[in-house]
């Protein structure tokens, strides 16, 4: 100091300083939320198994769809070739007197409607092609080559519609995602009920030389303290009584979620079984045809 009577005085250290906090008991607060966090990644893989279960069965509808507009293709090459075949026939019958012309113009009629349908199934060949390498992901240009045709049995039985249901229930990955979702708004609703109850915390601290926010002190000194926090929250502006009500708004919604999700899984797997059992059917009727 300028003009003082005391000698210049230097004095150089440095403050430490640590403290550690230790959440003893909170009425759940903790497992709830780690219950919810459960929940939410079964609900994320369980999303995950639906989303491939619903790309592969575009590419089960979209393969058999080409299969189809392939055979119907073949059908109707075989076709134009036998009303081809006709035509000439009538028209040779028709130069020898035997046939007259209106056997002919109907031969001509018929050849010009296998046409038709020959051309329009290749179209609808090409289309199905074209779907099933975008469901696969495949490039546009890409060679795509289908089996001439399916072996089929006959002997294939349709399982009760009952089993069906009951195994959609209890193994569909689009139920269990909404089910997990259920359970983890559950879950936050015990968080956000637990968040507003005491909670109790263990503390230590230790201090060298001083405390935060403070001078220097003139001799060096550690400090070490221990204690216990008890937290007693006793009004929040009715903001705990709204975020508990948000969340059991939502656990609401999950729930009409998972029984949407339910009823269209069912509905689906109804529709599926029906169809099932009449492809079933009209197979058996082609053959005898």
């Amino acid at each position: 100091y300028p003009d003082g009577n005391l000698p210049d005085v230097h004095n150089d250290g440095e403050t430490k300083y640590a403290n550690l906090t230790w959440r003893l008991f909170d009425f759940g607060t903790r497992s709830a939320n780690l219950e919810s966090a459960n929940q939410m990644l079964k609900s994320a893989l369980a999303s995950h198994d639906a989303a491939l279960q619903k790309a592969l069965n575009s590419v089960v509808s979209a393969y058999f769809d080409a299969m189809t507009a392939q055979a119907t293709w073949v059908a109707r090459k075989q076709a134009v070739d036998l009303a081809s075949g006709t035509l000439q026939t009538t028209q040779r019958r028709e130069a020898r007197g035997v046939a007259a012309t209106s056997d002919t113009l109907q031969a001509s009629a018929a050849l010009a409607k296998a046409q038709l349908a020959f051309s329009r199934a290749q179209g609808d060949d090409k289309k199905t092609r074209s779907v099933l390498m975008y469901a696969m992901g495949l490039p546009t240009n890409t060679p795509l080559h289908l089996p001439d045709e399916h072996t089929t049995t006959t002997d294939v039985r349709v399982e009760d519609l009952a089993q069906w249901l009951n195994d959609a229930q209890q193994k569909h990955p689009a139920i269990a995602a909404a089910r997990a979702q259920l359970a983890a708004s559950k879950a936050k609703v015990k968080m956000a009920e637990a968040e507003g109850l005491p909670s109790l915390d263990y503390t230590q601290n230790h201090y060298q030389n001083g405390y935060p926010n403070q001078g220097l002190s003139s001799t060096n000194s550690k400090v070490n303290t221990v204690g216990f926090t008890l937290n007693v929250p006793l009004f929040e502006g009715f903001a705990r009584i709204y975020k508990v009500r948000g969340a059991q708004a939502q656990s609401e919604q999950s729930e009409a979620q998972l029984q949407d999700t339910e009823l269209q899984i069912l509905m689906e797997v109804v529709k599926a079984h029906a169809d099932a059992q009449s492809s079933f059917e009209n197979l058996h009727a082609s053959q005898q045809m």
